[in-house]
């Protein structure tokens, strides 16, 4: 056989097998959109079945998603940003209530004080950084200052 009669076949087996390949690879992605689609169905359809047909269950389900929204609006629209002004004014409202049960001469409002502290997380009793000191007649609050505060933190803090 020639030389050129070889080539021939051999550029002809080549291009078959190349067409073979790309057809099972054009199936294959096919396959895998038909797949991908059924999928997706199989989904939507287990979301319709999941969800409520009864007039009482869907009222159940508003009105959980619509306390949901409502609580979410009043956390993140008055209840934080007050806390967090609250804050930055040195008082907790929560003091109130936590400072009584301190001790018996301890009162709120109080002040808090924050600082960046350095050191074992575990030192200052766990309170790194902040402080709340409940008003206490034997505290001057008005008149003491942060720094006095870190300086005192472990014999301020509950035990």
């Amino acid at each position: 056989m020639p030389e050129d009669e070889i080539d021939r076949r051999v550029k002809q087996a080549v291009q078959e097998a190349l067409a073979a390949e790309r057809r099972g690879a054009a199936e294959r992605q096919a396959n895998d959109a038909q797949n991908l689609a059924r999928l997706k169905r199989e989904a939507e359809f287990l979301a319709l079945e999941k969800m409520p047909r009864t007039w009482g269950a869907l009222a159940v389900r508003r009105t959980r998603n619509a306390f949901l929204l409502a609580l979410a609006l009043l956390l993140v629209g008055v209840v934080i940003p007050v806390q967090m002004a609250l804050g930055a004014l040195g008082a907790t409202p929560a003091s109130f209530v936590l400072c009584p049960l301190q001790c018996d001469q301890c009162s709120g409002p109080g002040r808090a004080f924050h600082w960046n502290y350095r050191g074992s997380w575990q030192s200052n009793k766990g309170r790194m950084g902040a402080a709340h000191i409940c008003d206490h007649p034997s505290l001057d609050m008005e008149q003491m200052t942060a720094f006095e505060i870190v300086k005192r933190n472990d014999e301020l803090q509950p035990c």
